[in-house]
């Protein structure tokens, strides 16, 4: 004895396995565009990072020197040479109308 297949079954269970790849497929390509996403992302961070590498090589050179090192004594730590002297001038109207 031969079973047959109804069509309608057979039609019926295609028609359920192309939704079942359809959706599966919707995900896969969902995944996809986020990840060309983050691959843009990742990619204009790696390119904001090698400038600020660069820069901070550039900074590294610069800070070796010792006309570097005394400029930022001077300025933010307020150290003078030996034979210096700190002149410091007051604008009349500076002290008439202090800022807040």
């Amino acid at each position: 004895m031969r079973k047959t297949v109804s069509l309608w079954f057979f039609v019926t269970s295609l028609a359920v396995l192309l939704l079942v790849f359809a959706s599966v497929n919707m995900g896969i390509f969902s995944s996809i565009q986020e990840m060309k996403q983050n691959n843009s992302d990742a990619t204009m961070q790696l390119s904001d990072l090698k400038l600020e590498q660069e820069e901070l090589k550039r900074t590294k050179d610069l800070v070796g020197q010792d006309a570097y090192v005394e400029q930022e004594a001077r300025d933010h730590l307020g150290f003078m040479m030996k034979d210096e002297l700190r002149l410091v001038i007051v604008f009349p109207e500076d002290t008439e109308n202090p800022s807040p």
